[in-house]
């Protein structure tokens, strides 16, 4: 992961944030998928705040999009928010 990428969470309840800051490259996106498949597996809504990121890398969003599993990716499971949330958006 690029030195000045990070991931923060936030927790409400039945539903985590995950804040990405900095820059999404691939093994940011291994990570973020780690993490959601962790806290998905307890019952979490997930929500993925993309406000703060400063540089998409076409290849680390092309590994989230498919490697992150199909139940996850379901509407009710997993949201996206924030200005670069459109990038995100799974089929």
């Amino acid at each position: 992961m690029a030195t000045n990428s990070k991931i923060r969470l936030r927790k409400d309840g039945k539903q985590i944030q995950f804040l990405l800051n900095g820059d999404f490259d691939g093994s940011m996106a291994m990570q973020l998928i780690g993490m959601i498949h962790d806290n998905w597996m307890k019952g979490i809504t997930i929500v993925i705040d993309t406000t703060d990121l400063k540089q998409l890398y076409p290849f680390g969003v092309e590994v989230f999009q498919n490697r992150l599993p199909a139940a996850i990716k379901k509407p009710q499971n997993c949201r996206y928010i924030g200005s670069n949330s459109a990038l995100f958006r799974l089929n």
